[in-house]
This record gives structure tokens, C-alpha cells and sequence, in this order.
């Protein structure tokens, strides 16, 4: 994990708390059908986070894929300049991978909030 931990950077130039967000998104062949919607909904939140003044300064948030693999679509972003990545359905459901690639993702990110002192909000998705 350091050399995850090495890669991730902040924005020293924000100063404004931030909110780490992973987005795990289920590319298997199972959900061929439902893909355009799923991508809908990440333009309706892309849409979202641009025109929030909060969040679109203290969430920052990063794409991980699972179908057939594990995929991460780059690095933590700030969410005013969030892009969905393209996505297309393939193999099985590697969803217990692809938890541990968010966690850890997230443990990496913390650590570099820590080094670059900016303050973590933590909200659980359930509240």
C-alpha cells in the first residue's frame, strides 16, 4: 500500500474540508442492460456536484469499475472537474476485490490529507 499511499496527492491550494468518495460501479456482463442508466446517473451527479458550491470544493472522488476485473478511473478528483468514465459490461462480479481496492484507495487518501494537514469530513452514506 506505500506506493499507493506515495501516489495519492491533495490539493494544497483548496483549503475548504474535504469529503473522500469512491464510487463502485458493477460493469459484469450482468448488467449489459443497465449500463446506460447507471452511466445516466453519474452524469446526474457529475451535474450535481457542479452546481453544489460546497461539495464541488471538498468532495473529491474517483471511479473504481469491477466486471471481470478491477478497474480504477484515476485518481481522486476535485468534483467540479469529475468525468464519468466510459463504461462497457464484461466478465464476472469481482465485488469483494473491488471493496478492498476502495478501501484501501480511501486509507491512502486519508493518510495524504493527513500529511498535507487538510481536515477530513466523514459522513456515513446511510444519514
Amino acid at each position: 500500500m506505500s506506493a499507493l499511499v506515495d501516489r495519492v496527492r491533495v490539493n494544497d491550494n483548496n483549503r475548504e474540508p474535504r469529503q473522500p468518495l469512491v464510487l463502485l460501479v458493477d460493469t459484469s456482463s450482468s448488467m449489459a442492460d443497465d449500463l446506460p442508466d447507471v452511466a445516466a446517473g453519474l452524469d446526474g451527479l457529475r451535474a450535481a456536484l457542479a452546481r453544489d458550491p460546497v461539495a464541488r470544493n471538498r468532495v473529491e472522488l474517483v471511479v473504481v469499475t469491477f466486471g471481470g476485473r478491477v478497474t480504477v478511473h484515476g485518481d481522486f478528483g476535485e468534483a467540479a472537474l469529475f468525468e464519468p468514465p466510459p463504461l462497457s459490461a464484461s466478465g464476472d462480479t469481482p465485488m469483494a476485490s473491488a471493496l478492498t481496492q476502495a478501501l484501501d484507495l480511501l486509507e491512502a487518501k486519508k493518510q495524504a490529507y493527513r500529511r498535507s494537514g487538510s481536515i477530513i469530513t466523514a459522513r456515513c452514506c446511510s444519514c
